[in-house]
């Protein structure tokens, strides 16, 4: 899909609905930012963006498979970024966000990475971090 209609395919409707329910200060536009984020840096390798939920989830889609799924809540947003993203993680790294949680089943005893975490982003400054390991994604690939 071109990145002319990967910007369209999530409508101002769905962003006016994702602003219906009560939310922090600053979620949605940090939402924002991330999603346009996400499509700059990884429009060469997104097939397609999906909503999920009722404007609750985004779904960034590469080959048929879910890369990033990035969930708006009330006090964050938390993001899944899947194996199939081709990111890896050390098990010592720390990231400045709110929290995050490498997933236990996607450790690779061949590298001693994780390939799988969860984030959650609560403030701007968290943004930075969180733009880095999208970053590793379009890395990862680049050399794949």
């Amino acid at each position: 899909m071109d990145n002319e209609a990967l910007i369209k395919s999530l409508d101002t409707d769905f962003w006016e609905r994702a602003a219906l329910r009560p939310k922090q200060d600053g979620i949605i536009e940090l939402a924002r930012e991330l999603h346009d984020y996400i499509l700059d840096v990884l429009r060469e390798r997104i097939d397609d963006v999906q909503e999920r939920g009722k404007a609750e989830g985004i779904a960034y889609i590469s080959g048929g498979r879910e890369v990033l799924l990035v969930n708006i809540g009330m006090r964050f947003l938390r993001i899944y970024v899947h194996p199939a993203a081709g990111a890896a993680f050390a098990p010592d790294e720390i990231f400045a966000v709110e929290r995050f949680n490498l997933w236990e089943s996607s450790f690779r005893k061949t590298t001693g990475k994780y390939v799988g975490m969860t984030v959650w982003v609560s403030e701007k400054e968290h943004l930075a971090a969180m733009k880095g390991i999208v970053d590793r994604i379009r890395v990862v690939e680049a050399l794949g």
